[in-house]
């Protein structure tokens, strides 16, 4: 069977190309003849660009893009180069950004399938349902689709639920997720019932992902790696925490601008996907407030802290977070205070989480096997 995997892949974003690298092989290691929609729309396209002084919209845009002059030009522009190096090597259609031509494109394909990421989160897509699959193909399903946030309006949530009535086999990532198509069920809506798999990067062990890292340069004698998608007080207490009873140097695998000009620990901005891998696979503990983070600690059975997000920055996040975490007994490893964070181990017992991780990977397996059946 020929699938065409319509997903988000051209960002530079770590959980976005990891993600999309685990999905296409994982439909290819079920039987599939699977290669990557490459649909390139303008708003995830941008991430693999360096800023002008044409994208300066507000204050707020200069100075960012002031700062990105004055400390990471260079970085970022060798993190694209990476980014773009790792994702030019999955299997990919014609590249087209014009969302018009989706249907055409689409054709050639038995199956289309959507997934995974927050492909169907409004805000990320600015409106664009093209990830909903909105025009016909007779076959369509869903592969571990996130929303990102169901706080949608009762227009939107009819739209939706229409499109959702085209799929034959749907599988969601979040719990909040599956509530809201069975929500939309209950509205009355013919809709296939969905069914929860696990992200994309959870099916695969550190067997797996050891084949894909590409060697960076690290501390021999360990290091603390910081991963954060915003820099917090719950962080930066959190990291401290582990420096002060260990001794280990601090890498920031993601710095803020203030990072950098403060110099807290050793930056690496300029890491593609495949660095990011051997960053985490080789650290000594870790500390993120990242879905992704905490899930590639759970892959590589790396003692972690996970500190959740200010709520109005990171309510969604938190939200998966707390599901990844219950799903492997590991929620104790989460904090939401500074009291919380104090009461954290530093030893991690991984005797328990693998075995439920192991059984949660065959269960989403056979979902999988389901789904290019269908």
């Amino acid at each position: 069977m020929k699938i065409g995997l319509l997903t988000f892949h051209r960002a530079s974003n770590y959980g976005t190309a990891l993600q999309a690298i685990a999905s296409v092989e994982a439909l290819r290691d079920v039987g599939a003849d699977a290669e990557i929609v490459d649909y390139r729309p303008d708003y995830i396209e941008k991430t693999m660009h360096l800023k002008s002084l044409s994208d300066v919209r507000s204050f707020r845009d200069l100075v960012s893009y002031g700062a990105e002059l004055l400390f990471r030009r260079r970085t970022l522009k060798n993190k694209i180069v990476e980014f773009a190096s790792f994702i030019e090597k999955l299997p990919h259609s014609e590249a087209f950004s014009d969302k018009e031509l989706l249907p055409e494109m689409c054709k050639k394909y038995d199956m289309i399938v959507s997934g995974s990421d927050q492909i169907w989160n409004p805000v990320i897509s600015t409106g664009d349902m093209s990830y909903f699959l909105p025009f016909t193909h007779p076959r369509k399903a869903a592969f571990s689709s996130s929303f990102g946030t169901c706080d949608l309006s009762a227009e939107l949530k009819e739209e939706i639920a229409g499109y959702l009535e085209d799929f034959g086999y749907l599988t969601v990532r979040e719990m909040s997720a599956k509530r809201f198509i069975d929500e939309l069920i209950a509205d009355g809506h013919n809709i296939t019932e969905p069914k929860n798999i696990l992200d994309p990067t959870l099916l695969y062990g550190i067997d797996y992902w050891k084949r894909h890292e590409m060697e960076a340069p690290m501390p021999k004698e360990g290091y603390i790696l910081v991963y954060s998608l915003l820099p917090t007080p719950l962080i930066i207490h959190a990291t401290e925490k582990i420096r002060r009873e260990t001794g280990l140097p601090v890498l920031n695998l993601r710095p803020s601008n203030m990072d950098i000009i403060k110099g807290h620990g050793a930056n690496i901005a300029a890491c593609g996907p495949a660095k990011f891998i051997s960053y985490l696979a080789n650290a000594t503990y870790v500390v993120t407030n990242s879905f992704h983070g905490t899930a590639f600690s759970l892959n590589f059975e790396k003692p972690f802290i996970t500190v959740t997000l200010p709520e109005k920055n990171g309510m969604d996040i938190n939200s998966r977070l707390t599901d990844v975490l219950a799903l492997t007994g590991m929620s104790h490893r989460r904090a939401t205070t500074i009291e919380e964070i104090d009461k954290i181990p530093f030893e991690v017992d991984f005797t328990e989480a693998r075995k439920k991780l192991a059984s949660e990977r065959e269960r989403s397996w056979e979902l999988l096997r389901e789904l290019v059946r269908e």
